[in-house]
């Protein structure tokens, strides 16, 4: 059984860890794909899986994942970040892990969504972040 005060420390510290992780995974992703890839080589890999508008489906990509991730960890506009990032992982659910040989990143990747509802229903917790709500 957990006491009180480890419950309160939960909610400063181990919230703020909780979601600079999440933001973490999402910030060093997008950062490595840019560096890498490159728009034009991440619109390659999206136009061959049959995505739209790759080029424009790149740059929406990276950018979610870089200032989706790096909202998360600093605490800005935490709703918005996580909600958007939910939505982008359910659509990589859909169009990218969506076969037996994808089950284990499909199923690391609804773990991820259930982390970013946890952020979504609770907050950002009240650890350090760059904004607060009024």
């Amino acid at each position: 059984m957990m006491s009180e005060s480890h419950r309160t420390f939960l909610r400063t510290k181990g919230t703020l860890l909780g979601r600079s992780l999440i933001g973490l995974l999402f910030l060093v992703s997008g950062v490595s794909m840019l560096l890498s890839m490159g728009v034009s080589g991440l619109s390659g890999v999206l136009s061959g899986m049959g995505i739209p508008l790759s080029g424009l489906a790149a740059v929406l990509v990276l950018a979610t994942k870089i200032l989706g991730g790096a909202s998360l960890i600093l605490g800005y506009k935490v709703d918005c970040a996580a909600q958007a990032l939910f939505i982008f992982t359910l659509l990589t659910v859909v169009f990218v892990h969506n076969n037996m040989e994808e089950l284990t990143a499909a199923l690391k990747n609804l773990s991820i969504m259930g982390g970013l509802l946890y952020i979504l229903a609770y907050g950002p917790g009240d650890g350090w972040r760059i904004a607060r709500s009024a």
